[in-house]
């Protein structure tokens, strides 16, 4: 058996969207026989340096870029979506020179982890997987008044582009061809067209290895230094992550009583530090830390709070469940699939109402380290 797989992001250690491609690859070398992955040049130094310490023989990498006229459209993230959006139109014709229809028992298109953009590797197999696609994670409009007007603008027009990218027939086409469709979440599911519905199964986008951790996860957790409640948040600072429920949820709460580290950077970072300045919170924005790095905050903390408003997975909840540091997370988006008994998803239909449930827990938090 044999497999052809797209994967426009794929990058070891990077976590997010390339690492879906890199575990992927990962993955389905241990199903085929035969394995031959297409992806990006630029991502070209990163695999070979990484891939040289897998006991991995049967992957070949393929790589493909469009021309450099082309690439000034991603600089400083603008364009990234056209640009990705062309790079699998044209990566057909890549294709072409090297493969004739149906070369492969199966073909496989990895990331971008969306719905939104097209895919014509169907052409080369006998049998097409398409997914894990997201991209229809839904959170209700009242959670909108907690956005800046530019914030407000965002999620307009991506609502609208939720719906408009179902009207796309090269979209159209790919979900028409998919002989199987792997959905991160249920909203993605049921965005979809009612035919493609019917081909489509629900499954998490990646998992994590504790062997990417150079820690003794089986050890306890570290004690806790002082009478504080230590939370944790590891992210982009971009508003749909939700933040500004936390942020809100703290005012009131004396800051001495708790301690609230941000760890990772991104566009709307001034946002919130405005907002903690003016309001007084005792919260430190950490910037971005090195992934192996990671360990040391999630044994140090209480509490990992991810109120994102519409993700489609949570490498980082994982990540802090695996060090058994319990999470909170919204009923929104992918996240609440991987929470346990220890962890509390909170269900609401109103940015109040949320901030007012996420205000009690921490409340009931600082008396359990209280006593």
């Amino acid at each position: 058996m044999n497999l052809l797989m797209s994967a426009y992001a794929c990058e070891p250690n990077k976590g997010s969207e390339p690492e879906v491609g890199w575990r992927w690859m990962i993955e389905s070398s241990k199903k085929f026989n035969e394995v031959v992955l297409v992806t990006r040049a630029n991502n070209r130094d990163s695999i070979e340096c990484e891939f040289k310490k897998l006991n991995i023989n049967n992957v070949k990498f393929e790589y493909f870029d469009l021309p450099k006229w082309i690439s000034f459209w991603k600089k400083g993230g603008r364009g990234v979506q056209l640009y990705a959006y062309l790079w699998e139109c044209f990566l057909f014709f890549f294709l072409l020179k090297k493969f004739h229809k149906n070369n492969f028992d199966v073909v496989h298109r990895v990331t971008f982890v969306t719905y939104r953009f097209p895919s014509f590797l169907w052409y080369f197999g006998k049998k097409f997987i398409f997914g894990p696609i997201a991209g229809g994670e839904r959170f209700p409009r009242d959670f909108l008044k907690i956005f800046t007007f530019k914030g407000k603008i965002k999620e307009v027009v991506r609502m609208i582009i939720q719906r408009v990218s179902l009207l796309d027939p090269f979209v159209l086409l790919t979900l028409y061809k998919a002989d199987e469709i792997i959905a991160v979440t249920h909203d993605t599911k049921t965005i979809l067209p009612k035919f493609v519905q019917m081909k489509a199964r629900i499954k998490p986008a990646i998992s994590i290895s504790l062997d990417d951790f150079n820690v003794d996860l089986s050890k306890k957790r570290m004690k806790k230094n002082g009478d504080i409640l230590k939370l944790l948040y590891i992210g982009r600072l971009i508003e749909w992550k939700g933040l500004m429920l936390s942020f809100e949820a703290l005012s009131g709460i004396d800051e001495s009583k708790y301690e609230f580290n941000v760890i990772g950077s991104g566009s709307d970072e001034k946002v919130f530090i405005d907002y903690v300045k003016r309001n007084n919170l005792n919260v430190n924005f950490l910037g971005q830390i090195d992934r192996e790095k990671l360990s040391e905050y999630y044994l140090s903390h209480d509490l990992f709070v991810f109120p994102s408003l519409h993700d489609s997975g949570g490498m980082v909840v994982l990540e802090a469940k695996a060090h058994g540091l319990p999470v909170i997370v919204s009923d929104f988006g992918g996240p609440k699939m991987f929470v346990g008994e220890k962890d509390t998803i909170i269900k609401s239909r109103t940015a109040v109402d949320f901030i007012a449930k996420l205000n009690d827990i921490i409340l009931i938090k600082i008396e359990d380290v209280d006593e």
